[in-house]
């Protein structure tokens, strides 16, 4: 990971330590033995939405909180948080009502998929929440000019090209570079017109 991520992310946890911050949430900031870790004013503060979540389909939340991703399950309340890494992802949803808290760590592909089906079936089961279905393009897309958005971008570690195509179309290419170069082939694709 480049050092640009050092403000925001490179925490490390187990699955276990996942589970015991979401206790100690769920018990209003104490730990087992009753010792006080955060206020229950601080607890509470976090769980407030902050802000609205403007694109629902990248964080799959309804709003922020202090450090909590907030979601809205059909009138069910619920927070939890995502991380990932190249090739890591770990997903932890709390239901306060039901005193659950569901942590889910792993590696390789498709770990959204897995965390789609597994949590959608288990939170179901044991707290009586129903996911909403996963955001998908509209059946009509929309008609949008790529023509302003044709150029280079650049961030720590990425690339992106956006550039025409031999047959007029508009493509991507994306690429690693730097010290982050051998993460993974470029992407290279055309973007729908």
């Amino acid at each position: 990971m480049p050092r640009s991520a050092g403000p925001y992310g490179r925490v490390i946890v187990s699955a276990g330590d996942m589970a015991r911050l979401a206790r100690m949430h769920l018990a209003g900031g104490l730990a087992p033995d009753g010792t006080r870790v955060l206020s229950a004013q601080a607890v509470a503060t976090m769980q407030r939405r902050v802000v609205d979540v403007p694109d629902k389909w990248t964080v799959s939340a309804d709003g922020w909180g202090l450090a909590w991703t907030l979601y809205d399950w059909d009138g069910v309340p619920g927070y939890g948080h995502d991380g990932a890494a190249i090739g890591q992802y770990a997903y932890l949803r709390v239901v306060p009502h039901a005193g659950l808290a569901l942590v889910l760590m792993t590696n390789g592909g498709s770990a959204r998929l897995l965390y789609a089906g597994l949590f959608r079936e288990l939170l179901a089961e044991l707290a009586g929440v129903t996911m909403p279905a996963a955001f998908g393009p509209p059946a009509q897309p929309p008609a949008v000019d790529l023509a302003p958005l044709l150029g280079t971008y650049r961030r720590q570690g990425v690339v992106i090209t956006v550039s025409r195509g031999a047959d007029g179309g508009t493509r991507m290419l994306y690429e690693f570079v730097d010290g982050m170069k051998d993460m993974s082939p470029p992407l290279d694709m055309d973007l729908p017109r």
